[in-house]
C-alpha cells in the first residue's frame, strides 16, 4: 500500500494512482504558493462577509421580516438543487491527479443537462408547492429563481480548475463583485418599495456578476461544453458519493426553512433565516474558507501516510480552534447586537441564534473531518458520515418545527454535536489514529471553549446593568481564548521544533547507514 497500511484495505475506496500528474501538484504546492492562497481566500471570506453583512443589515432595515421570510423559502429549495451543480464534479476534478480539458468539457455539457432538467421539473411543481404552502406569492418567486441554476451550472466547472491552480485571488474577485453589485442594486429597489422583489434581483445580480467574471478569468471557458462518456466514468467514483452527501448535507441545513414554514408565518421564518445567515457568515470566514486551501493541500500529500497524519492532526486543531473563536464571540454577542444592528424587529433572534452558534462548533468539527476524508480518496465515506449528519438533522428538525424557532435550534445543534462520534471514529479507522489521541488533540480547544462561555454567561447574568454584562461578557470569553490561544501557539512551536529535530535525527542515521 502506498498511503495507509494492508490491514485497511478493505475500507479503502478506489486511491487515485500515484502518477507523475500527481507528484508534479505536490511539488507545485510552494509555501509561497499557499500563503498567496491562504490570503486571498481569507480576503475572500472575509471581504464577502464584509459587504454582505452591510448590505443585509441595511435591508434589514428597508425591509420587514416577512420579506425575508418570503424569499427564503424559495432559497431554500434553490440552495438544495444548486448543490447537485456546485458538488461532486467540482471535487473529482480537484481530486483527479491527470485531469484535461476533456474532463472539463464533460462536467460543462453534464451540468447544463442536469440544470436545464432542474429548471423544467421546478417550474412545474412551483405552483402546487406554493398550494401546499397557503402562500400565493411562493410561485413567482421560486420561478423567477430558477433559471438562474443554469449560471451556477456552468460556474462550478470554471471554479474548479481555478481552485485546482489555487488562483484563489479570480475566485477572490469574483466573489467580491458579485455581492457588492448585487447588494447595491437590492438596496436601491428596496429603498424603492420594491419588497421582497428587490431581495430577488440581489440574487440573480451576483449570479450573472459572478458568471462573467468567471468567464473572464478562468482557462475553462463555459461557451466549451462537449460530452465525452470516458471522461465523465472516470470522475463519477468521488464525484456521486460526494455529490450525494453534500445535497443531503445540504437539504438538512436548508430544508429546515422549509419545514418551519409549513407551521409559522413568513415573519417568524424570515427570523429564522436571519439566525442562519449569521451562523452562515461565521462558517464562511472560519471552515469553509479553511477547507478550501486544506483540501488542496492534504490533496497533495497523499503518498506519504506519516505526513499527511501530521498534516491532518494540525488542520483538525487550527481549525476547531478558529471555529471555537467564532463561533462562541457569535454567541456571545450576537443576542446583544442583534436588535442594536438589525432593529428591534428582529429582537426575537436573540436566543436562538445563541442556542445554534454555540452548538455549531461540533458542525465545523464534522466538516473538517469530511475535507480530510474527500481529500485522500474516500469519498464514500465522506458520504456516510455526512449522510449520517443530514440525515440526523433533518429527523429533528421534521420533529421540533411545529414547536417554533428555539425548538429548532437546539434539535440542530444537539445533532450536530452528535455527528462528532461518527467522524472520531472515521478519522481513527482510515487514518490509524487512536480515537483517544483524537479527542486528546481537541480537548484543550473544546475546554477553552467551554470555559469562556460558561464566564461569558456567569457575567451576563451576575452584573448589574449600569455595568454593561453584554459587553463584559464577550470581553471575557475573548480574553479566555486568546491566554488559552497563546499557550497552545507555544504547544504548536514546540510540536514542530521536535519534529524537525526527529527528521533531521532520521536524515543522519540514513546517512550513516548510506556509509
Amino acid at each position: 500500500m502506498t498511503r495507509f497500511s494492508a490491514e485497511h484495505a478493505a475500507v479503502q475506496p478506489a486511491q487515485p494512482p500515484a502518477d507523475s500528474g500527481r507528484e508534479s501538484q505536490t511539488a507545485g504546492v510552494s509555501s509561497g504558493k499557499l500563503a498567496s492562497s491562504a490570503l486571498w481566500r481569507a480576503i475572500e471570506t472575509a471581504g464577502t462577509e464584509a459587504v454582505a453583512f452591510v448590505v443585509f443589515t441595511t435591508l434589514a432595515r428597508l425591509l420587514l421580516p416577512g420579506d425575508f421570510g418570503a424569499v427564503a423559502l424559495a432559497t431554500s429549495i434553490m440552495t438544495v438543487l444548486q448543490g447537485f451543480l456546485y458538488y461532486g464534479f467540482t471535487e473529482a476534478l480537484i481530486q483527479k491527479p491527470d485531469v484535461n480539458d476533456v474532463h472539463h468539457r464533460t462536467v460543462l455539457a453534464g451540468n447544463f443537462a442536469i440544470s436545464f432538467t432542474l429548471v423544467s421539473v421546478g417550474m412545474l411543481c412551483a405552483w402546487p408547492l406554493g398550494w401546499a404552502l397557503g402562500r400565493p406569492e411562493f410561485p413567482l418567486i421560486f420561478a423567477a429563481l430558477l433559471p438562474s441554476l443554469l449560471f451556477r451550472g456552468f460556474n462550478s466547472p470554471m471554479l474548479a480548475a481555478l481552485r485546482r491552480e489555487m488562483d484563489f485571488r479570480s475566485i477572490a474577485l469574483r466573489t467580491l463583485v458579485g455581492v457588492a453589485v448585487g447588494g447595491v442594486i437590492a438596496v436601491f429597489m428596496a429603498r424603492s418599495g420594491a419588497g421582497h422583489w428587490a431581495l430577488v434581483v440581489q440574487q440573480w445580480s451576483a449570479e450573472i456578476i459572478g458568471f462573467s467574471v468567471l468567464a473572464a478569468t478562468s482557462p475553462v471557458k463555459p461557451w466549451k461544453l462537449r460530452w465525452n462518456t470516458a471522461a465523465f466514468r472516470e470522475l463519477i467514483p468521488v464525484a456521486l458519493p460526494v455529490m450525494g452527501a453534500a445535497v443531503l448535507a445540504v437539504a438538512a441545513r436548508r430544508l429546515d426553512t422549509f419545514a418551519l414554514g409549513m407551521y409559522l408565518p413568513n415573519a417568524a421564518v424570515g427570523i429564522y433565516f436571519m439566525v442562519y445567515r449569521l451562523v452562515f457568515a461565521a462558517q464562511m470566514v472560519t471552515q469553509h474558507g479553511l477547507s478550501e486551501v486544506a483540501m488542496v493541500v492534504l490533496s497533495s500529500l497523499n503518498q506519504d501516510a506519516e505526513r499527511y497524519r501530521t498534516a491532518l492532526l494540525y488542520a483538525l486543531r487550527l481549525m476547531a480552534f478558529i471555529c471555537a473563536c467564532a463561533f462562541g464571540l457569535l454567541a456571545v454577542a450576537g443576542p446583544w447586537l442583534v436588535p442594536w444592528v438589525f432593529g428591534p424587529s428582529w429582537l426575537s433572534a436573540a436566543e436562538p441564534l445563541r442556542v445554534l452558534s454555540a452548538l455549531s462548533l461540533g458542525g465545523a468539527i464534522v466538516s473538517i473531518a469530511g475535507v480530510t476524508l474527500v481529500a485522500s480518496g474516500y469519498a464514500t465515506a465522506f458520504s456516510r458520515l455526512a449522510v449520517g449528519s443530514a440525515i440526523a438533522q433533518l429527523i429533528a428538525v421534521a420533529i421540533s418545527a411545529r414547536w417554533g424557532l428555539m425548538a429548532v435550534s437546539w434539535s440542530i445543534g444537539i445533532a450536530q454535536c452528535l455527528s462528532v462520534i461518527p467522524a472520531i471514529n472515521m478519522l481513527s479507522r482510515y487514518y490509524q489514529l487512536s480515537q483517544l489521541r483524537l479527542w486528546a488533540e481537541l480537548a484543550p480547544i473544546l475546554g477553552l471553549f467551554g470555559t469562556g462561555f460558561g464566564l461569558s454567561l456567569w457575567v451576563a447574568a451576575t452584573l448589574p446593568a449600569e455595568y454593561y454584562p453584554q459587553p463584559l461578557a464577550a470581553i471575557s470569553f475573548c480574553a479566555v481564548m486568546g491566554v488559552g490561544g497563546l499557550v497552545l501557539l507555544r504547544r504548536e512551536r514546540e510540536r514542530h521544533r521536535d519534529s524537525v529535530a526527529q527528521m533531521a535525527a532520521v536524515a543522519a542515521q540514513d546517512s550513516s547507514n548510506d556509509e
